[in-house]
């Protein structure tokens, strides 16, 4: 991996820190979003879902589990079934703040790194 890359956000200070979003190029499969709840993040996984397949997200409905580590929520489990068997998931890692896209042949095609995302701990509540 290159240790080129470009800014997508304006810096922020923290802390009297400044803070740059920085995408390294190379594996073109990795992305900075923010995605401020989860209604945000739900539309942008079923629509990444439903992409890589061709499907219609209008007729691709997205279900939603909780992955849970020692009685407590650490992530989000997201899948869309379409027709011939096709099967697509994603899953939110919400204390690593990213989320990994898998097709229907269980291929990691897409990290999506979340900035300013919402707090699983409140949304599992």
């Amino acid at each position: 991996m290159s240790i080129l890359g470009r800014v997508i956000a304006n810096p922020r200070t923290i802390n009297s820190k400044c803070l740059f979003v920085l995408v390294f190029m190379g594996s073109g499969m990795e992305s900075v979003i923010t995605l401020p709840d989860l209604d945000n993040i739900k539309q942008h996984i079923h629509e990444k879902l439903c992409l890589r397949e061709n499907l219609d997200p209008n007729t691709t409905p997205l279900k939603i589990n909780k992955i849970t580590r020692s009685g407590k929520t650490c992530g989000l489990f997201f899948e869309i079934k379409g027709p011939r068997m096709v099967r697509c998931y994603a899953l939110w890692a919400g204390d690593e703040e990213r989320i990994l896209f898998y097709d229907s042949a269980g291929q990691r095609f897409a990290e999506t790194k979340v900035h300013e995302g919402p707090d699983l701990r409140r949304i599992a509540a």
